[in-house]
């Protein structure tokens, strides 16, 4: 595991190093094909996996596939317990085993989820793996163990606990007792996060997931060569800044997070300013909606990727128009498996009435940008950029984009974070002009009829879904409105990928160089013959 973190940016290490003495008791005691063991989020399930490897003739090395479970990527914190009750019902004769952590304590679906079990009564062992960690420190009324039996016993459930989860001898012992004990059961465990790897037991947080690779030996990471995290470390040290500012000039001022640790300097000084509520974006969105609403100014962080898991909640931010900034990372395309794309957030945020949706190109435009949506006075979604591309400073005006090269050959819309392409594309075709749209919605249709009149001809490069995003939203409008110019979009199929590698991903979903240079050549060419066919007519006619 640690090899294979120290160069797997994606890879989650220092939850699975704590779990590994129980994972080898699980493996002892119970028979995986008929006893399912459920870990919740796929990180805690590694050791596992490669035990269940070796047991059937491979090597103790981490499986490159797995058929394990029903949730092949269990990607997201809070699935385990209502999953194992599925199961449960699926085959009562069975017992079903749902290990969880400390940050599943914080979600709702978990709460949810053993509301059923303790009525239903099913026979399930559920394992509470606390480290005193989720992400980060963990957070709330059951973040410190003590009141996890009284909560479990609320429920109907039983309880054994609190047993020392680095003991295997101890583990085989008690989980031999419960193999057989029928209904519902919550195991309490303590465990280190990161046990074993003294480098991750020191900073657990650095090593929930490695942001780049590192040295094995000393812990420390390489010489950072990613442009895309370099940038996101630049623009959360420019919002921490303009956070305290706006802190010391506003007072009034909140910085709302599920579970996200990245505006340490802003926790430090102001604590009280800041609320983490640990894994549960429903909860962290109403709270801060109904903050913004009460005339308290506040900013909410989320990664993009996270969206789904408040979607209702988005509904009520925007129909009670509350003047809530919420900032957005890992947007549009990642690096980070099938579960962490976010080619869905502008399909997504668009349809919902009152929305604000901003992309800014580079660093400047995101401070700009930060501050327009601090003090505008309806919801506003700011996504962190991932290029920072060179342009002439500019003053924001709402609702309007602007043209970062001007040209009268062939429109090219950039929508997120493909510029890098546009630009490319410039370098090898004459007379393209490059628009900047800013704001995703409302979108500035006038700067772009300008532009196609001109042109004729438009590309678009779009850091989304192709079915329900804003390139098709345009070409509808195209039509609807009689526009005539020859169009392309380039957009993101309709799949799950099945990669890591931003590059794959970005070949998976056709977001690539070669499939936009395609575009712009057809388009060209379509112009060139549809130019010789009216000189042929022409020439018949005479």
């Amino acid at each position: 595991m640690l090899t294979r973190a120290s160069t797997h940016t994606d890879f989650h290490l220092s939850s699975g190093l704590g779990i590994v003495e129980l994972s080898i008791a699980l493996d002892e005691i119970f028979d995986a094909d008929k006893n399912k063991i459920l870990f919740d989020v796929g990180h805690q399930r590694y050791p596992f996996l490669m035990l269940q490897e070796k047991r059937k003739g491979g090597q103790l090395q981490f499986p490159e596939t797995n058929d394990y479970d029903m949730f092949c990527y269990p990607g997201f914190a809070g699935l385990a317990a209502a999953s194992a009750l599925g199961y449960a019902i699926a085959y009562p004769k069975n017992k079903v085993i749902a290990v969880i952590g400390d940050g599943a304590l914080s979600c709702g679906e978990t709460y949810e989820a053993l509301n059923c079990i303790g009525e239903l009564q099913a026979n399930i062992l559920i394992i509470l793996n606390q480290n005193g960690m989720s992400i980060t420190k963990n957070v709330g009324a059951l973040s410190d163990g003590k009141t996890v039996e009284l909560f479990a016993k609320s429920l109907r459930l039983d309880y054994k606990g609190i047993c020392d989860g680095h003991d295997i001898d101890g583990l085989i012992k008690v989980l031999r007792q419960l193999k057989h004990q029928k209904g519902p059961l919550v195991l309490h465990v303590q465990t280190v996060k990161g046990r074993g790897y003294c480098w991750a037991e020191k900073n657990p947080t650095k090593f929930h997931m490695s942001f780049y690779p590192f040295d094995p030996e000393t812990g420390l990471y390489e010489p950072n060569q990613d442009a895309v995290k370099r940038l996101f470390i630049e623009a959360m040290n420019k919002l921490e800044t303009k956070g305290i500012s706006y802190i010391e000039e506003y007072h009034d001022v909140y910085f709302t997070f599920p579970a996200m640790p990245t505006i340490n300097r802003i926790q430090e000084a102001y604590p009280k300013n800041v609320l983490d509520t640990g894994i549960s974006e429903q909860c962290c969105m109403t709270l801060s909606t109904t903050l913004a609403g009460l005339n308290k100014r506040v900013i909410m962080l989320i990664g993009a990727v996270f969206l789904t898991r408040c979607y209702s909640q988005l509904y009520d931010l925007c129909h009670q128009k509350s003047p809530l900034t919420v900032i957005l990372n890992l947007t549009g395309v990642t690096h980070y498996g099938s579960t962490h794309q976010a080619v869905y957030t502008v399909g997504l945020l668009r349809p919902i009435p009152h929305a604000t949706i901003l992309y800014p190109v580079n660093l400047i435009e995101f401070e700009q940008m930060l501050d327009f949506a601090f003090r505008f006075n309806q919801p506003v979604f700011l996504q962190i950029p991932k290029e920072n591309i060179s342009m002439k400073n500019t003053v924001l005006s709402y609702g309007k984009g602007v043209l970062l090269k001007k040209g009268d050959r062939i429109t090219i819309l950039v929508i997120g974070g493909m510029f890098h392409i546009a630009f490319y594309l410039a370098g090898r075709y004459d007379e393209v002009e490059i628009v900047n749209p800013r704001f995703l919605k409302p979108f500035d249709y006038e700067l772009l009829k300008k532009s196609i009149k001109k042109t004729g001809r438009l590309l678009i490069i779009e850091e989304g879904f192709r079915k329900g995003g804003l390139g098709e939203e345009i070409l509808s409008f195209l039509k609807e409105t009689s526009i005539t110019c020859k169009t392309k979009l380039i957009a993101a199929a309709d799949i799950f990928v099945s990669c890591h590698h931003y590059n794959e991903v970005c070949d998976e979903y056709g977001l690539t160089v070669s499939a936009c240079e395609k575009a712009i050549q057809t388009l060209l060419r379509k112009t060139v013959q549809l130019s010789g066919l009216i000189e042929e007519k022409k020439e018949k006619r005479a």
